[in-house]
């Protein structure tokens, strides 16, 4: 649909631009079959010195447009591309990390690690609370590895499309419980510091309560 406007658009210029002078001509001097050769080679001087180059720019314009729109094109298409492999790489993540976190073992194991983070991070014990985040992960490298497989994916579709990222979060949700959602991001945090785009800043990582 925006593709047609558009070549509308540029199509209304190029007639408008090419039959103005047309226009003009036909108005100033009128247009027939003249019988002398010059009248006919002025008419052609004029055809060819002034729609000659408003024809080649107008061409050049077209150009230059129809590359814009390819580019604009490809893009989106790229974005939808990411975003529908992202959107597969969590269900596909989802799927392993729930049966485990419903495990009672290892929900326990998540809660109570989460508990210590939080109290290092408090007193500043930065490295201990790293180690207590390895620990954790050496023991559940699938939660570990699936986890920032769906962190990953966030991170690139929210580049691309921010309503498909915050959808995709909210299917996180959905699917696991929500503490257990913060006590991992505590937990990853511990490791790799930065920004959650999991959990909402304004929830805050906090363990939590069952």
């Amino acid at each position: 649909m925006k593709k047609n406007k558009a070549n509308y658009s540029v199509g209304g210029l190029f007639l408008i631009f090419v039959f103005l002078p047309i226009l003009a001509y036909v108005y100033k001097f009128g247009i027939g079959f003249w019988d002398n050769h010059e009248d006919w080679s002025y008419m052609g001087d004029y055809f060819g010195g002034v729609l000659g180059p408003i024809i080649t720019s107008l061409s050049l314009f077209f150009l230059a447009f129809q590359i814009r729109f390819q580019s604009q094109q490809r893009a989106e298409e790229n974005s939808r591309h990411i975003c529908f492999e992202g959107e597969k790489n969590i269900e596909k993540a989802l799927e392993v990390v729930k049966p485990l976190l419903d495990e009672a073992r290892i929900s326990s194991n998540l809660k109570l690690t989460a508990e210590k983070i939080k109290e290092l991070k408090e007193q500043e014990k930065n490295d201990e609370a790293r180690k207590e985040a390895n620990r954790f992960f050496s023991d559940q490298v699938n939660v570990l590895s699936n986890w920032a497989r769906i962190d990953v994916s966030l991170r690139d579709m929210r580049d691309h499309d921010e309503n498909k990222c915050r959808m995709a979060k909210w299917g996180v949700y959905a699917t696991l419980k929500p503490n257990d959602v913060k006590r991992m991001e505590l937990i990853r945090k511990a490791v790799v510091p930065g920004e959650s785009v999991i959990v909402p800043e304004e929830d805050g990582l906090d363990v939590g309560t069952d």
